[in-house]
């Protein structure tokens, strides 16, 4: 957020970050620049975990606003892989779909959620930062290892049950009843998720059997889970096991489980 970082310590970051572009630009990707790089993304880190300005971010309707904003194009404009919003600044692994833009994805966040906000507390003037910490990511290890860095970021900061992290989101929840409706008549391999869906939203047994002609028994176990799902509580990540333990998966996808043992590092 705009008041997460005083200005002075600001211009130092710009200063260290033109630097390091220098330095790259100079003698190419080498172990020294790559190390300075880790080094700036920790301070920065470390700095905006200290909790910083107003961290308005903390309240849940600003919170859920920044949230809003994120699944209203996913899977449209981008898909999201994790975010998470901290009190005062947020993560997200994003993938541009189409001729999306980052730069204008971003922008079109930064608007939305700044004029939303901004009504919701009463204030005016720049909510964000005008420039943004950008990586881009390059392999399946570097994949593996932003996503478990964003869903960690809440208990490395001491936030232990910190409700607004996560991975993807379901972009069925935005969908319009008929646009439901029509996933749930055609078999797709979305449809099981569509099903849920309309169960979720209060259809019925007989109703959604009537879309989907899945066997009613089918239909109650799964609304059994839908209304059971408020009980879970996601207590930490798992990564997935391909080899069934005989030897070290190096798959880098997380599932998340209610066991409080996580293969994800925290402090």
């Amino acid at each position: 957020m705009a008041d997460s970082v005083p200005a002075e310590t600001l211009r130092e970051w710009e200063f260290e970050r033109e630097r390091i572009r220098k330095l790259e630009a100079e003698s190419g990707k080498t172990s020294e620049t790559e190390e300075a790089k880790r080094l700036f993304s920790e301070t920065v880190e470390c700095y905006l975990d200290s909790g910083y300005g107003s961290c308005m971010l903390r309240e849940p309707a600003v919170a859920e606003t920044v949230i809003s904003a994120w699944k209203h194009f996913n899977g449209e404009k981008y898909h999201i892989h994790a975010h998470c919003v901290m009190p005062n600044h947020v993560h997200v692994v994003v993938e541009p779909l189409g001729d999306n833009s980052l730069s204008s994805i971003l922008h079109s966040w930064k608007s939305y959620t700044s004029n939303e906000i901004n009504k919701l507390t009463g204030n005016s003037g720049t909510l964000w930062q005008s420039e943004s910490y950008d990586r881009i990511i390059r392999s399946e290890a570097e994949y593996s290892k932003q996503v478990e860095y964003v869903l960690s970021n809440p208990t490395r900061a001491g936030m232990h049950q910190w409700t607004w992290v996560g991975e993807s989101f379901d972009r069925l929840e935005a969908c319009s009843t008929e646009s439901l409706r029509e996933a749930i008549r055609i078999p797709t391999d979305e449809r099981l998720w569509a099903i849920a869906e309309g169960l979720r939203r209060g259809w019925g047994v007989d109703e959604v059997n009537k879309l989907c002609r899945v066997d009613k028994w089918f239909l109650r176990k799964m609304l059994k889970l839908v209304e059971e799902e408020p009980v879970f509580e996601v207590r930490g990540y798992k990564m997935v096991d391909t080899c069934a333990g005989e030897f070290e998966s190096k798959t880098p996808y997380y599932y998340s489980t209610t066991e409080s043992d996580s293969d994800l590092a925290t402090p």
